[in-house]
């Protein structure tokens, strides 16, 4: 059973950083988005098509889908990067019996009593026990750019 090039955390799913940076870097062929609610908005489908860049596929799939792909190995053949908006599609693919190695924790908007873990990085109670729960299996870090040093994201949620 494979597992992606890189999987990410990022609210904004496919975005300039993701589509010039990371694609070009990693040299993805198919961005993978797992999110129950963009598969039911068409709006944000569009959009998340219109932003993905030429020659790259784009696949948006629910939790369950995303499981049962990588465990039968449905995308051996391709260099592949994962993205969801949250922590908790991965505690959903975990719960379908996949889990990811490694996850970069890229961007997580401000909310009402959230922690400051980094200028783009603000996570919630709720969060930050999924995040605590999946670290038993899964290694978190930070990097915004290809360039950028990698940072143990658990250290840094520890010291917040």
């Amino acid at each position: 059973m494979s597992q992606p090039e890189n999987v990410r955390i990022d609210n904004r799913l496919i975005h300039g950083q993701v589509a010039a940076l990371w694609t070009k870097s990693l040299k993805i062929n198919r961005i993978v988005v797992i999110d129950d609610e963009v598969i039911k908005d068409k709006m944000r489908r569009s959009l998340l098509k219109m932003a993905t860049p030429a020659g790259i596929k784009l696949s948006m799939i629910s939790p369950k889908r995303a499981a049962e792909n990588f465990l039968s190995d449905r995308y051996a053949e391709e260099t592949v990067m994962v993205i969801v908006a949250g922590p908790e599609m991965l505690q959903k693919v975990k719960d379908e019996g996949f889990v990811f190695e490694s996850v970069n924790v890229a961007n997580m908007p401000s909310k009402p009593n959230a922690k400051t873990i980094t200028r783009t990085i603000y996570v919630s109670e709720e969060e930050e026990a999924v995040l605590r729960a999946l670290s038993k299996e899964t290694r978190f870090y930070t990097q915004l750019a290809p360039n950028d040093r990698q940072e143990d994201f658990m250290e840094l949620l520890d010291k917040a």
